[in-house]
């Protein structure tokens, strides 16, 4: 073996969320073509080699940077790739009757988060103004407003630690109804 290399140095991918890596073996025709696999921080990616082992599949565990590394079966060769896994953008469903639109958000639960504060501006010239504090742990939160109401609202959801830092979570699209 001369080396190893891997298809991409570097990878942003969303906390559960994977991406495949693959290994490339020097010279292409070497014998002995094994190698491992393994992360600098489980806790914010883990890495599982494919069966054949020159692929492996990196998942994100919590919000941060890890090094994914393959080393040549013989220890004297690696390559490593940069994984930067970040929260999800929150998913908002939207559903209504004949009175009633409900907001359904769903995140993803922030380490360290005290609890989540969601604010609403209800048009582009109006100010947020705090509509729920939400338990931390809790990733999930329904919102019911009347049908005729929330026109053109725009809504943003906070992390805080401490009731005394407000980090936004990835923004929430604007709607209009």
């Amino acid at each position: 073996m001369t080396g190893v290399a891997l298809d991409q140095p570097a990878a942003v991918i969303a906390k559960t969320g994977t991406t495949q890596l693959s290994a490339t073996v020097q010279p292409e025709n070497a014998i002995n073509k094994k190698v491992r696999w393994s992360s600098s921080d489980d806790s914010i990616a883990t890495v599982e080699p494919g069966a054949e082992g020159l692929t492996a599949t990196v998942t994100g565990k919590g919000v941060g940077e890890a090094t994914i590394t393959v080393t040549t079966d013989d220890g004297e060769h690696t390559a490593d790739a940069s994984i930067t896994v970040k929260l999800a953008a929150p998913i908002v469903d939207i559903t209504s009757d004949r009175s009633i639109k409900r907001l359904v958000f769903t995140w993803q639960d922030v380490a360290g988060a005290t609890s989540y504060r969601l604010e609403e501006s209800l048009d582009a010239d109006s100010g947020f103004n705090e509509i729920a504090t939400i338990d931390p742990g809790v990733e999930r939160y329904s919102h019911e407003v009347p049908l005729f109401a929330r026109v053109n609202a725009r809504y943003i959801l906070y992390s805080c630690e401490a009731m005394t830092v407000l980090v936004p979570l990835p923004a929430l699209p604007t709607w209009s109804y």
